[in-house]
């Protein structure tokens, strides 16, 4: 039964019986129906609507005025209705401002995009990652019992070991400990792709990846950088509000003006005029310009610095690639591991070597696997952030 059991784990977990998907599907559903970019949006909806607050003229005022006479002189009555309003190059720069923010609000919203589609993409990695240490561990697990079902023969005889019974309980263990680790790993990974893209990911789903995974040059990849990182993005349009609110500030500095209606009675007479009036921001305006010049100052630093954080990241990233690209072309192919599994086997049976010869070999033949699916993960998962600009 123990047997059954493992044996229904692995096929369950390695074998896609099931619920195909590809990565462009996947990535598709995140985009179209994942609660985090719905969240995104909703929150990039809300921002361009509070960037179009405020580029209004001030609110009429109404005021009254009732004065008493003393002595031989009657009650006064005034009535006034004023409208401010700053002088008109302010609305202007107020409406490049908006716009601005706008810009601004889409780019927050497009840099929550890319990465959670990356993180969608780096879990697809990591999911195949784990369903291929899975068929290494039913391979670990197959010659466990192989190795069990030989000595069944050779105890029957009396010429098996107590150490030898020690090394193939032990090898059972570890390769059941294995199959546990990573199938709770891979539905770790699954809830995860299934929360962030609205799909059914299972552990027995199959994902399809792409065949090959190419490496754009450096040049390509760092012009890709300075056109389309969110982050840049952001940051420039950041340092153009700032150039407008200098403007702006420069506009506030100007006067301001109210022009409005006056009514007024006393004695019986009447009187109705116009109202007219000017502002001059001799206080409000002091060191605004100075500190609009300041924060357009300090954008363009952390632009260059975060150009140059950015530019060095994919270099690195790029070198470690190539790197990775070099080793993986040692290897001869994905099936060398089973090949050498089945030839020890057969090694075993014919007597051509020893049990605990046998388990030492697998060992190296296990560490072969594992290390060639690290090394594709790691390069299929550098090639992804590489990419990432083309999501």
């Amino acid at each position: 039964m123990r047997r059954i059991y493992i044996t229904i784990i692995i096929l369950t977990a390695c074998i896609s019986l099931w619920g195909q998907h590809s990565t462009e599907s996947i990535l598709r559903a995140v985009e179209n129906q994942g609660v985090a970019l719905v969240a995104a949006r909703s929150t990039e909806n809300v921002q361009v609507k509070s960037s179009r607050i405020g580029n209004t003229l001030p609110n009429p005022e109404v005021g009254y005025t009732h004065l008493w006479g003393a002595g031989v002189a009657g009650n006064q009555n005034e009535i006034t209705i004023a409208q401010g309003f700053d002088f008109p190059t302010a609305y202007f720069q107020r409406n490049k401002i908006s716009t601005l923010k706008s810009t601004s609000a889409h780019q927050q919203y497009m840099a929550e995009r890319m990465n959670i589609l990356l993180e969608a993409h780096l879990l697809i990695i990591e999911i195949n990652r784990l369903q291929a240490l899975l068929e290494v561990d039913s391979m670990r697990y197959a010659d466990a019992l192989a190795a069990e079902s030989f000595n069944k023969k050779r105890r029957k005889a009396g010429s098996i070991s107590a150490l030898e019974e020690n090394k193939v309980s032990m090898q059972t263990l570890a390769a059941m400990q294995h199959i546990s680790r990573n199938t709770s790993s891979l539905e770790k990974a699954c809830t995860r792709l299934s929360y962030i893209s609205g799909l059914e990911i299972t552990p027995i789903s199959s994902i399809i990846t792409p065949s090959t995974m190419e490496i754009p040059s450096l040049d390509s990849l760092k012009s890709m950088m300075r056109e389309r990182d969110p982050r840049l993005m952001e940051a420039r349009t950041a340092l153009s509000v700032s150039e407008k609110e200098k403007s702006l500030s420069t506009s506030m500095a100007l006067p301001k003006f109210s022009a409005g209606y006056k009514h007024a009675s006393s004695d019986g007479a009447k009187f109705n005029g116009v109202m007219l009036g000017v502002s001059i921001p001799v206080w409000e305006s002091r060191h605004t310009i100075s500190t609009a010049k300041a924060q357009i100052e300090e954008s363009r630093h952390q632009i260059a610095l975060m150009e140059n954080e950015i530019e060095s990241e994919i270099e690195s990233m790029y070198k470690e690639a190539l790197t990775l690209q070099r080793l993986l072309a040692a290897y001869h192919a994905d099936s060398f591991g089973k090949k050498n599994s089945t030839l020890l086997r057969k090694a075993l049976q014919w007597g051509e070597i020893s049990l605990l010869d046998y388990f030492t070999e697998l060992e190296t033949v296990y560490a072969t696997s594992e290390e060639y699916v690290q090394a594709l993960y790691d390069y299929a998962s550098l090639c992804a952030c590489l990419n990432k600009y083309s999501l």
